[in-house]
């Protein structure tokens, strides 16, 4: 989201290989894994990103990403994200 609204800003952005900083993997305080909360904030983060575009991103995603579907079908998946994307919608409305 930050590279999308920089870019809807006309910042201009470069790259660099300097080490800005370190991650350290340790254990996640909001990631619980693949399961619907994932689907369902990747659904809203690609709403986020363009909403006219959404289901494009969503397919694509899912498609791109056949690993994440081990344990879930296309279409429960499918159905995750675009209940995602329906929340962040109506979440924006009302503000």
């Amino acid at each position: 989201m930050f590279i999308v609204s920089c870019l809807r800003n006309k910042l201009k952005i470069y790259s660099s290989t300097k080490n800005l900083g370190t991650v350290y993997h340790d254990k996640s305080t909001w990631f619980n894994g693949i399961n619907e909360k994932f689907f369902f904030d990747k659904g809203a983060l690609y709403t986020a990103i363009d909403r006219k575009f959404r289901f494009i991103l969503i397919f694509q995603f899912l498609v791109r990403h056949k690993e994440f579907l081990a344990n879930f079908s296309f279409l429960k998946t499918f159905k995750y994200m675009i209940n995602g994307s329906n929340d962040y919608i109506s979440k924006c409305k009302n503000k």
